[in-house]
């Protein structure tokens, strides 16, 4: 069995497993269309309210990335229990390459954001008609794929700390990423500024390079993560 065949096998395998734990990521998409409808209702009439804007840009960046790790006992049991160094313990017995379990994460959690953004984003365009009257389909695509691109490789980084540390720094730095987020967007709105917004004038304006930039980068940073965690997993301990 090829790295790929692997990865495919382990991801599907994952997927199986966490469906009911998809099932409470659905809860974290209703809470964001929830809190993000009235910045986009709003984005275009004056009505900036720079307390939304700056929770939207808050929310997309630190959970959007995170729809791609369904909420399951392995994740809440990480800084108790270490689950993830544990099931890492177990496959190592197994037949498994490390290119075919950091592939495999990477395939899992890059299949799960692809339907939580495009639910999320499809939902949001139907019932949000300012946003439709605004921004065509073609830009709004735009809109997700630079949403999207920037997901996958936020979420790339999260499993180099998942796979090649212990579940108390992972946790820590998932902490840490939060509070970074946190301040550049408080930054941002104190300033009166929004990425979001931000996005979605350059994309109104017909600056259609701004989704081909993303995945260009997206991919290069997932692939540069991919080779730092099989170099992180040659050389950590599975013990711990």
């Amino acid at each position: 069995m090829n790295k790929w065949e692997g990865a495919w096998h382990l991801a599907k395998y994952e997927w199986r497993k966490d469906r009911a734990g998809m099932l409470i990521t659905a809860i974290f998409i209703a809470y964001m269309l929830l809190l993000s409808r009235t910045f986009y209702m709003d984005a275009w009439n004056n009505q900036a309210n720079m307390s939304i804007d700056f929770l939207v840009d808050f929310t997309q960046l630190v959970i959007l990335p995170l729809l791609g790790f369904p909420a399951n006992r392995t994740m809440f049991k990480a800084w108790r229990d270490d689950c993830y160094t544990r099931k890492m313990v177990q496959w190592r017995t197994m037949p498994i390459s490390l290119g075919q379990l950091v592939t495999g994460r990477l395939i899992q959690v890059a299949g799960l954001l692809s339907v939580g953004v495009v639910l999320y984003f499809v939902i949001l365009y139907g019932s949000t008609e300012p946003l439709r009257e605004h921004l065509g389909i073609g830009p709004f695509i735009g809109y997700v794929i630079i949403w999207f691109s920037y997901s996958v490789a936020m979420a790339s980084t999260y499993t180099l700390w998942e796979q090649g540390y212990s579940g108390k720094i992972y946790m820590l730095i998932c902490f840490a990423y939060s509070f970074v987020f946190l301040a550049i967007t408080a930054v941002l709105g104190a300033n009166d500024k929004s990425v979001s917004l931000y996005l979605l004038n350059k994309l109104a304006d017909g600056n259609w390079w701004y989704p081909v930039v993303a995945l260009i980068g997206s991919s290069a940073v997932v692939y540069g993560m991919y080779r730092l965690t099989c170099r992180r997993l040659r050389i950590r301990s599975f013990t711990r």
